[in-house]
């Protein structure tokens, strides 16, 4: 009898215990507090998992040379890891941005170039439930940081009903 149950739970649990891309390669798509690159329309759910780390997918993950997860390098408001090659004059102007609006940032200094490469920019800002909200070799002239917190909406005129104008 419980071979016959071991074999039924492995024909019918195989595809939830190995389904790892369910579990984390999710993305938000067309969501306001994401900032998409263009690449949302080429991204296919999967039952596997590939990291990949477009706006709107989890962070990949990585181990850092002293040990500790990249996760561990994260703050609990907003991260931007910079990237080797990263223009100082952007990350200060995130800093100010952060400064200015009263979002929470934590800026991160990533050595190397692999996490550069995984990432596929100099910059990449994550929210604090891990997403990537933007990435980019530049930061840019708009205030990133409200539309990312979901404060631009907040602040946006409203219709008679209350919507976003």
């Amino acid at each position: 009898m419980r071979r016959e149950v071991g074999e039924l739970i492995r024909q019918v649990k195989t595809n939830e215990f190995y389904g790892l891309g369910v579990v984390l390669g999710y993305r938000y798509t067309g969501s306001p507090v994401i900032v998409d690159d263009g690449t949302a329309a080429g991204w296919r759910r999967s039952r596997d998992y590939v990291p990949n780390a477009a706006p709107g997918c989890l962070a990949p993950h990585h181990w850092m040379d002293d040990g500790r997860s990249l996760y561990d390098l994260f703050g609990s408001g907003f991260t931007l890891l910079a990237f080797d090659g990263a223009d100082p004059a952007d990350v200060a102007t995130a800093h100010e941005e952060a400064r200015r609006t009263g979002v929470p940032l934590e800026i991160v200094a990533v050595p190397g170039t692999e996490l550069r490469r995984r990432y596929g920019a100099a910059l990449a800002l994550v929210r604090p439930d891990q997403h990537v909200a933007w990435r980019g070799d530049g930061w840019p002239a708009a205030n990133l940081l409200l539309t990312v917190s979901g404060r631009a909406m907040a602040d946006a005129p409203r219709d008679a009903a209350g919507r976003a104008a």
